[in-house]
């Protein structure tokens, strides 16, 4: 299994995201997010590439992140907290995609977006108890680096970081062995 991520990773990520626009910067980090989301959910299925991988192409049932994270939802691999802050990325995603005129994370509607992100507001109020494990590590991790809670962009990169961690995690754990003899 590999190691969980360290600071110069996380580092790794604010630079590499932070110095694109706001636009690029959420364009790509959900991209990366919804990767790894595809790759945590193909972990979980069975063990048949001939099978799985097709589902996963881009013009298959689960091509797509809203398909990906509604998948992740009914087969509970996450709750419906998680549920609803992966759709509002993918609505912030969507809104930096598909509008022409400038946006950024000032803009009143992506603003109101992020801070409907539940893992945000529990970042904001320092909500231990909904920080717990690895989500509280590495949210003290972005603080060590100089995130700041109440930028809308460094909030969201962090959310979506996270969330990105946690899936890598599953991405990583062996399937479950089947009981059925055939």
């Amino acid at each position: 299994m590999e190691p969980s991520p360290s600071i110069a990773d996380l580092e790794a990520f604010i630079k590499y995201f932070t110095r694109h626009t706001d636009r690029g910067a959420a364009l790509a980090a959900v991209a990366n997010l919804d990767h790894i989301l595809g790759e945590a959910l193909k972990a979980r299925l069975v063990d048949d590439i001939d099978v799985v991988v097709p589902l996963f192409r881009p013009d298959s049932m689960f091509g797509g992140y809203g398909a990906r994270v509604r998948l992740a939802y009914i087969t509970s691999m996450i709750k419906k907290g998680t549920y609803q802050d992966l759709i509002k990325i993918g609505d912030i995603r969507n809104a930096f995609a598909h509008r022409m005129e400038h946006l950024d994370f000032n803009n009143r509607e992506i603003k109101g977006k992020c801070s409907g992100l539940k893992m945000l507001v529990a970042i904001r109020k320092g909500d231990e108890g909904l920080l717990a494990g690895d989500v509280l590590r590495l949210y003290r991790n972005f603080v060590d680096l100089g995130f700041q809670a109440n930028d809308t962009s460094n909030a969201f990169l962090c959310c979506v970081f996270i969330m990105t961690m946690r899936f890598h995690k599953v991405a990583l754990i062996p399937r479950a062995f089947s009981i059925d003899p055939f």
